[in-house]
């Protein structure tokens, strides 16, 4: 029934979490919390005598920022070629890395807690391209090293979600150069059509006054590749990709859903 497909769009649109800028205003490259949560759990997962929790990224709180971050605006935005912003987005700006964690007893706290926040923060950056200014850590519990390994529990949070991964499998359809082009950057894994309940992980829309074309893309992205960078250059690809044909302009918003 069309009530249950809608209710099962919105259940996984809220198990993914926001959707959080990449890089700069402008650029038009977006990640999900899920995502983004997923991959900085990965990059802290070997750390001694740390058993990480719940784990939330969103806007940073106003106040001072602790360490410096990449500028999120640019100097001027043309306003009549503004970034395509996806439902449910959180606005350009300073993100904040909230962490709850568990730590060994045999060892200094705030040692380990340092080690965990620089972990998060240079994983928030060099493996994603977040703007994080700040990394908040939560001690919720000690673990003893001598009573072995705690049962995994559920996980608070967008990390962790079920939802089913729909994917573009094999070739692309014939002429569907988008498609093509967003699956010949380096990079990129697969196309997605997670968020939305989409049956597709590209969409296009002709319209407006003045007459343009938006494209929607959604993309897992390879271990080992920068999530901002790839997010760029499907960008740039898949707007050239569109252009033939289009009515006018073409804004593009490039969705990273899935690490791996």
């Amino acid at each position: 029934m069309a009530v249950d497909r809608l209710a099962r769009a919105v259940r996984e649109q809220i198990a993914f979490g926001r959707v959080l800028p990449l890089g700069r205003a402008g650029d038009g490259v977006w990640i999900t919390e899920n995502a983004a949560a997923d991959a900085l759990r990965g990059a802290v997962n070997g750390l001694t005598g740390v058993r990480v929790g719940a784990l939330r990224i969103g806007p940073e709180p106003v106040r001072v920022p602790r360490q410096e971050a990449e500028p999120t605006t640019e100097p001027a935005t043309d306003a009549n070629n503004l970034p395509l912003v996806p439902p449910s987005a959180v606005p350009y700006g300073p993100l904040c890395v909230a962490a709850a964690f568990e730590a060994a007893i045999d060892r200094p706290l705030p040692a380990t807690a340092d080690q965990l926040r620089t972990a998060l923060w240079s994983a928030a950056h060099d493996l994603l391209g977040l703007a994080v200014t700040s990394v908040d850590l939560d001690v919720t519990g000690l673990i003893d090293p001598q009573a072995g390994p705690a049962p995994v529990a559920a996980v608070e949070g967008p990390a962790g979600a079920t939802g089913q991964d729909l994917t573009e499998t094999g070739p692309p359809p014939a002429g569907n150069g988008v498609v093509a082009a967003a699956l010949l950057v380096p990079g990129v894994a697969r196309v997605t059509s997670r968020l939305g309940g989409f049956a597709s992980g590209i969409r296009t829309a002709d319209g407006g006054d003045p007459p343009a074309r938006e494209v929607r893309v959604q993309i897992a992205v390879m271990p080992g590749h920068r999530a901002l960078d790839v997010a760029r250059a499907v960008a740039v690809a898949v707007t050239e990709a569109a252009e033939p044909g289009s009515p006018g302009p073409v804004t593009t918003a490039v969705v990273v859903t899935a690490i791996g």
